[in-house]
C-alpha cells in the first residue's frame, strides 16, 4: 500500500467531487470546509471564475470538472487517494490520466485532504 503524502497547496477554489456517503464523503466529514470549497454541481453556477482549482477525487465527475476547467485555461490539480476511475478498466483510466497530464492538469497521488485553510 502506498503511503499518503502530505501537501500544502494554495488554491483559489477547492472543488469537492464525490458523493456523500462514499469513502471520500466520509473523509470529508472530518475536513472543515469553508467558503473556498464548492461541490461539483456548484461549479456551473458560481458567479465568478474559480481561478486556481483543486479537484478532490478521481471519479469521472472529478476528472470531467478538472478537464473542462483546464480547457478554460485554469490552473487545475486533481487530488487522488489511490487510482483513477475506480471500477473502470485501469489501462484506459491511466491513459485518460496521461492525456490530462499532457494537457496541463496536475495530479497529487496518493493524497487525501485533511484540512482546508482560508488564507
Amino acid at each position: 500500500m502506498n503511503t499518503l503524502m502530505a501537501w500544502t497547496l494554495t488554491v483559489c477554489q477547492c472543488i469537492i467531487t464525490w458523493p456523500v456517503g462514499s469513502y471520500c464523503g466520509l473523509v470529508l466529514q472530518h475536513v472543515k470546509m469553508n467558503d473556498m470549497c464548492a461541490y461539483s454541481d456548484d461549479v456551473f453556477s458560481l458567479p465568478y471564475c474559480p481561478g486556481k482549482t483543486l479537484s478532490v477525487g478521481a471519479s469521472y465527475v472529478s476528472l470531467e470538472c478538472a478537464g473542462f476547467l483546464r480547457g478554460l485555461g485554469l490552473d487545475v490539480t486533481v487530488m487522488v487517494r489511490s487510482i483513477l476511475l475506480r471500477g473502470f478498466d485501469q489501462q484506459m483510466a491511466e491513459l485518460a490520466g496521461d492525456f490530462m497530464k499532457a494537457e496541463g492538469v496536475k495530479f497529487l497521488r496518493p493524497c487525501v485532504p485533511t484540512k482546508v485553510i482560508m488564507s
